[in-house]
């Protein structure tokens, strides 16, 4: 197939400024279990591809079920004469590349061996792990395991053939806990790009504690408190501000951070970084989906906002560096990324060291609602509080209210217990105090 798209691409590069095909291949495997029943068990093996013309300023997109070669050669046909209907953009260009110099595939040789009676006893064991954990969880509604591989090929006029593999595995656990008529609900997952590397028991030990943890809940009073985000609440809010950093949005004037470049966004202690290259990372790539190389990136460092993330549109739209974050969507519109995220921890110590009473905060309702130009948000909590290491119960229903740009500002350490949530690796971190709305 490669060398069939070539010789399309030098049939018809005379017509455009660059032509590039992105080829993606998948296989996936995965069981979900209703207790110890198998509820499903689901294989899938798809091919797409995606054509991005690009001529003057005008990008025309084809994206194709499968890697027919009479389908590309049709769209090229006519492609010529469409592309010239279209309104020219000077941002938009395919850049060129070359080879990398560093490689990050990182893939699991023995997919192929891995059988669905394997993924099946994995998952037999969440369900067993989770009602062990804690006599209060009774029923494991969901506990899945799954496989994937993926490779992604890129022929283009701009460059040489580019190719990555990967395999992902994941495990996942979504489970009742009950005490005294009250139920609450846990859940929690993994991943691992392989499977010897995929800790699945975890996932639920840990939607168990989630779960087991808020029974008995009770209402706070309004007040201003410490707050400990829990390290998932934090991959959430930490998700959040990747997305003020996406070159586009600071272009289109949607993020707070814009124009802060430079500047002192967080408190001294906030480091977050972006790293394409860690072993065995679940996001990791010697590439982006434009063919430029990926490098390790400082996003936030001692507080201070050194990059925003780009693409090749939107580095030249601000006028600046192109730090290789394009990712390629399933309509072939390029959108931006990133790869593998950490938030440095900054110390060893236990929250009770620094705060005497603070709120926990294991749950949060409606993170991604806060605005991203003024920064304020309103959202649902709950989770544990703490008036000392030794008085603590579970609250709930209580609304914290705030600024993102004062809640960055008062961060005041990220402790050791660090974990991955799927791309993102970050911890427990508390915050100078807050506004909870209680009773």
């Amino acid at each position: 197939m490669t060398q069939s798209v070539q010789r399309l691409l030098e049939k018809h590069s005379s017509e455009y400024d660059n032509i590039s095909v992105h080829i993606s291949l998948s296989k996936s495997k995965s069981v979900q279990l209703d207790g110890t029943a198998i509820e499903s068990v689901d294989y899938s093996d798809s091919a797409s591809t995606i054509v991005r013309c690009v001529k003057d300023g005008k990008m025309l997109t084809y994206a194709l079920t499968g890697t027919d070669e009479d389908s590309l050669k049709a769209f090229f046909a006519g492609a010529a004469k469409a592309i010239s209907y279209l309104p020219s953009d000077v941002n938009r260009f395919i850049p060129s590349y070359s080879l990398p110099e560093k490689s990050a595939d990182y893939f699991d040789k023995n997919f192929d061996d891995i059988s669905m009676e394997m993924l099946t006893t994995k998952a037999v064991e969440v369900t067993e792990t989770a009602l062990e954990n804690d006599k209060r969880v009774k029923s494991v509604k969901q506990s899945s395991v799954a496989a994937s591989k993926s490779t992604s090929v890129i022929i283009s006029t701009a460059g040489p053939v580019l190719k990555a593999e990967k395999t992902v595995f994941s495990a996942g656990a979504y489970l009742i806990a009950e005490d005294n008529g009250e139920e609450r609900d846990g859940y929690d997952y993994v991943s691992s790009v392989k499977m010897k590397g995929l800790d699945y028991k975890t996932s639920a030990k840990t939607a168990a504690m989630n779960a087991c943890s808020l029974l008995g809940a009770r209402q706070i009073k309004s007040g201003k408190y410490h707050i400990v985000f829990s390290a998932s609440v934090m991959a959430d809010f930490i998700e959040l501000l990747l997305d003020l950093t996406d070159g586009e949005n600071v272009f289109k004037g949607v993020s707070l951070l814009g124009g802060k470049k430079g500047q002192k966004i967080a408190s001294e202690g906030f480091y977050l970084t972006d790293n394409p290259l860690v072993p065995d990372g679940i996001a990791s790539r010697a590439f982006d989906d434009e063919g430029q190389p990926c490098l390790p990136l400082e996003i936030i460092s001692a507080g201070v906002l050194n990059t925003y993330l780009h693409n090749s549109y939107t580095a030249k739209a601000l006028d600046e560096e192109n730090n290789a974050r394009a990712v390629l969507t399933d309509g072939g519109y390029t959108a931006v990324g990133c790869t593998n995220i950490s938030l440095k921890s900054t110390t060893k110590e236990k929250p009770g060291k620094f705060a005497n009473e603070y709120l926990f905060i294991t749950e949060v309702m409606g993170m991604h609602t806060a605005d991203p130009v003024s920064g304020d948000f309103s959202v649902g909590i709950a989770g544990i509080y703490y008036k000392d290491e030794n008085n603590a119960f579970p609250f709930k229903e209580a609304v914290i209210s705030g600024n993102l740009t004062h809640l960055l500002e008062g961060m005041i350490h990220t402790f050791d217990n660090r974990r991955t949530f799927g791309n993102i690796t970050t911890a427990d971190t508390l915050f100078d105090k807050m506004s909870v709305s209680g009773v």
